[in-house]
This record gives C-alpha cells, sequence and structure tokens, in this order.
C-alpha cells in the first residue's frame, strides 16, 4: 500500500512541473475562439443547427476551466506568494460562470441554437481576464527569486 501512495505521490509531484498556465491561456483561446467563430458558422451553415449549442458547452467548459485554474494558481503561489493573480482568475470564471447560469435561468429568453450578444461579451470578458491572469501568474514565477540561490 505504501508503494502505491510513493508511485502516486512521484506522479502528481512529476505532474506538478506541467505548464498549466500555458494550458489555461489555450483553453481560454479556445473558447475566444469558439464564441467568435459559432455565429459565424451557423450564419453561413443554417443546416448546423448543432445541439451543442446550449448551456451544457459552457458548463463542460467551465469544469475544464476549473481544476486547471486551480493547479495553475496554486503552482504559482508556491513559488512567487502572490495571491492577486488567481483573484484576478476567479473574477473571470464567475463571469464565465454567469453564461450558463444565465441560459438556465431564462430559458425563455435564450433560444437553442441561438447565440446571443450577452454570451459572446460574458465569454470574451472572462477569458480575456483568465488569460491576463495566466500571463501575470507566469511572469511573477519567472521573476521569483530561484529556490537555493542566495539572496546578497
Amino acid at each position: 500500500m505504501n508503494a502505491l501512495k510513493t508511485q502516486i505521490f512521484t506522479q502528481f509531484k512529476d505532474f506538478k512541473g506541467f505548464n498549466w498556465d500555458l494550458l489555461g491561456s489555450l483553453l481560454s483561446f479556445f473558447c475566444i475562439l469558439h464564441c467568435l467563430t459559432t455565429p459565424f458558422l451557423l450564419a453561413i451553415f443554417p443546416l448546423l443547427n448543432w445541439p451543442a449549442i446550449d448551456f451544457k458547452v459552457h458548463l463542460y467548459l467551465s469544469f475544464l476551466i476549473f481544476p486547471v485554474l486551480a493547479f495553475a494558481f496554486k503552482h504559482g503561489l508556491e513559488i512567487h506568494k502572490k495571491i492577486y493573480p488567481m483573484w484576478i482568475s476567479t473574477i473571470g470564471f464567475i463571469i464565465i460562470l454567469m453564461i450558463p447560469l444565465y441560459e438556465v435561468s431564462f430559458p425563455h429568453v435564450h433560444q437553442k441554437g441561438k447565440v446571443l450578444m450577452s454570451e459572446l461579451v460574458f465569454s470574451l470578458t472572462g477569458s480575456s481576464i483568465i488569460i491576463f491572469s495566466h500571463y501575470l501568474n507566469l511572469k511573477l514565477q519567472k521573476k521569483a527569486p530561484k529556490e537555493g540561490a542566495c539572496s546578497h
């Protein structure tokens, strides 16, 4: 049992070296790309009345975004000891979460297959804030003194 715990911990420890900020920025970029291209694709190809264009897409993306944010900012906090990038990303994540909450709360306003301007505004704003927070987190990590480095 202890060998299994050691193996899991070692794998997780190696996993911590992964660039979570890059992955988070890419996810946010793809979110922006999705938001910008969907209205054009629906206008160009009216037959593509995708059933995926409802609150579930945003909800699933939120479930994907959250762990990446958690790992990226936990790792960054351990290195640079500054919490404000995490707060900035939290604001962006809350803005993104407002989309599925809005769609569930007001289903009569949100019609399946229609992209509302409010969805675009919330998605673009929230994703941009998250990208900025990942950039800030990476920048602070690079500026932070390296472990074991002499401070004088």
